[in-house]
């Protein structure tokens, strides 16, 4: 996956759950994420993500 791409509002799969990207700390490789199913918010670093391309964006590509 290209890290470069990831946005806030992506959607996402990690290991940690499922969710939309609401912030992004490119220094320390993590972001926080907001759960689709109950809201709760989550940390996730950068080699948590599963590379889906099943998950589709708002944008209509893949990641």
């Amino acid at each position: 996956m290209d890290l470069s791409k990831l946005h806030t509002g992506m959607m996402i799969s990690s290991k940690k759950g499922d969710g939309h990207i609401i912030s992004i700390d490119r220094e320390q490789h993590t972001m926080q994420v907001i759960d689709f199913m109950d809201n709760h918010e989550f940390e996730v670093g950068f080699e948590y993500i599963k590379d889906d391309p099943q998950v589709h964006n708002p944008e209509g590509g893949y990641y």
